[in-house]
């Protein structure tokens, strides 16, 4: 059986799995930040960091959704 070589939608793939790694990683630094500081921050940065958050969260969100429907389209492609 002849192998195929990584398709662009694979190197896409790799890429978006890197980079929800990347944004994970933010958050849960973020996360301890957060921890760590929840008496010392005034009200303003507190907000804003949990804005900051929010905005974080529901991209690795998007970033998930991407990955299940590329992974699909890879699927498709292989059993072509």
């Amino acid at each position: 059986m002849k192998i195929k070589p990584p398709t662009r939608d694979e190197i896409r793939l790799d890429d978006l799995k890197n980079e929800k790694a990347e944004v994970d990683a933010k958050l849960l630094d973020l996360d301890n930040f957060l921890f760590e500081h929840r008496g010392g921050l005034e009200y303003e940065e507190k907000r804003l960091l949990r804005v900051q958050r929010t905005i974080m969260y529901s991209y690795s969100t998007v970033l998930v959704e991407r990955i299940t429907a590329l992974k699909e389209t890879i699927r498709k492609y292989y059993e072509n």
